[in-house]
């Protein structure tokens, strides 16, 4: 049997890909096939549903990024590159152009997704500086390229740059880390 909150965080995410932040209780009722007293009884909150999808897309990036760290078949670089682009199993709610409208309407949500993004990094950097030790990566501030990583993928947010050039989720992330790693240089 599925658990709940499972079903909960599936209806969640399809309902905020179909209208982003202006999907409703009676949306997410409509789309579980429950009440929406039994929503609400389930959440409590839509903050709070934004708030569970977004640390279940961080758990789903971390456990990926911890099988990526493991495989000893990848170099530093490979592994630091594979790092950067991980996608969430929720994939979808990380669209760019409905993390502005979060950020809009949900401040302390988008918050916290960002402070997501700027913790965590400690294996990360360690395996950037395994990296420089190997001869594979040019040396560079860690906190550069975090500072650079994490600014690229926040201002593609506010300027919703995913939208204006109908650029999927995925191949901008890849082009962004493939930039942060090689440069320009063909």
């Amino acid at each position: 049997m599925e658990m709940m909150e499972d079903r909960l965080l599936r209806a969640g995410l399809q309902v905020f890909q179909d209208k982003g932040v202006r999907f409703t209780m009676d949306d997410l009722s409509r789309e579980m096939g429950i009440s929406k007293k039994t929503v609400y009884e389930l959440i409590g909150s839509k903050e709070a549903l934004i708030g569970k999808l977004i640390d279940a897309s961080h758990r789903s990036i971390r456990d990926q990024q911890a099988a990526i760290l493991a495989d000893g078949e990848l170099c530093p670089a490979e592994k630091l590159e594979r790092i950067l682009t991980v996608l969430p199993v929720l994939g979808g709610f990380f669209e760019f152009g409905k993390l502005a409208e979060l950020e809009e309407r949900y401040p302390q949500q988008y918050a916290k997704m960002v402070r997501l993004l700027e913790d965590g990094w400690e294996t990360t950097l360690e395996v950037y500086r395994t990296g420089v030790e190997a001869g594979e990566l040019r040396v560079c501030h860690p906190d550069l390229f975090k500072m650079l990583y994490i600014s690229s993928l926040t201002a593609l947010f506010h300027d919703q740059f995913v939208l204006k050039h109908h650029m999927p989720y995925a191949e901008t992330l890849k082009q962004v880390v493939s930039i942060l790693m090689h440069g320009f240089a063909v």
